[in-house]
């Protein structure tokens, strides 16, 4: 007797040949697309979150591609960016209009260290065509703060410096407090008993620091679209701020629910293997992206270990100075 059910057919992608080389895989359709038909499909949509993993040149060049042929259909557009927090938009905006050089541009904000390499196409493509560039993500002193004291930490904060920050600063969905917690391993024999007692996860202060850049990255993106509501957005993120339409996206969708927002997230994958399309993959946006893995950093476990401590103790010298000051840049007030 017939079965009315029939086995899908996985999806197989051809391997990855290089180190810029990716695969697009349209998860509606469940079909391998190209960045043109990407871009033609993605033209009416007024928020468009690309994720990265950071340090990945070939999601970078993915980023500087669609931004072009965007461009090409909808010149009205927007550049938001986690890389540059709002209270450096002063900063953002001088360079963009000629009025400092793109080294005092990354002297006088907190610019990633892999800016010239990894985000310089994105800003000059703006520069170039007039287009706005936001400063989207809240100042790193503030996050810090929070993710050592609390969410209490922003009771110390003067108006002005709240104007940084998310209006609602710690809105967040509980499957984000979920996959954050798993993911870095936080309480994991605590998260376990809840599951098994059906309870509710407690936030961490770590999650408060990861939802307070959420918000004020959301709360950036919707002001700037109703500022300019006829202007297509692409917004640049580590993929954790969008994948699976949580983050960032639930964020800004909290605040302005009738929006058409569209997400890409990047999947890394060894070269020279055929990619077999894990289906619980196809939820983390409208379209996948595959690209090359990057080098492990550390084989070694001791070296690995020692980086990490270091970077810890650095991190735990930058948060012994919480104090209700803004430290990278003047009080102006945010455009």
């Amino acid at each position: 007797k017939e079965t009315s059910q029939t086995q899908e057919t996985p999806l197989t992608l051809a391997a990855l040949q290089h180190s810029y080389d990716l695969r697009i895989v349209d998860t509606t359709r469940k079909q391998q697309i190209d960045l043109t038909q990407v871009a033609k499909q993605l033209k009416n949509a007024d928020v468009i979150f690309i994720g990265e993993y950071h340090g990945n040149n070939a999601a970078h060049w993915l980023q500087a591609q669609l931004q072009y042929l965007l461009y090409q259909q909808r010149p009205q557009q927007i550049l938001s960016m986690e890389q540059f927090t709002r209270n450096e938009q002063p900063q953002v905006d001088q360079y963009l209009t000629g009025k400092i050089g793109e080294q005092e541009l990354i002297d006088n904000t907190e610019a990633w260290s892999n800016y010239k390499a990894s985000y310089r196409p994105l800003v000059e493509f703006a520069k170039l065509h007039h287009l706005p560039v936001i400063a989207a993500n809240a100042p790193a002193d503030i996050v810090r703060c929070v993710g050592q004291q609390g969410q209490d930490y922003i009771k110390t904060l003067n108006d002005e410096q709240k104007q940084y920050i998310a209006k609602q600063p710690f809105y967040y969905e509980s499957a984000y407090l979920e996959k954050f917690s798993g993911v870095m391993h936080i309480g994991r024999e605590d998260t376990q008993n809840n599951h098994a007692e059906n309870k509710a996860l407690t936030p961490s202060n770590s999650f408060y620091a990861q939802i307070l850049r959420d918000n004020s990255m959301a709360q950036a993106i919707a002001d700037a679209y109703q500022r300019y509501p006829n202007h297509q957005i692409i917004h640049i993120n580590g993929a954790f701020h969008s994948d699976s339409f949580l983050g960032t996206v639930s964020s800004l969708k909290h605040r302005l629910p009738n929006l058409k927002i569209a997400v890409l997230s990047p999947i890394q994958h060894p070269l020279l293997q055929d990619i077999s399309v894990d289906k619980p993959l196809l939820t983390q946006g409208q379209y996948v992206y595959y690209i090359a893995d990057v080098p492990v950093d550390y084989l070694n476990t001791k070296n690995r270990m020692t980086a990490m401590q270091k970077m810890m103790e650095r991190a735990k010298e930058k948060a012994q100075s919480c104090v209700s000051t803004l430290s990278s840049s003047p009080m102006t007030q945010p455009s």
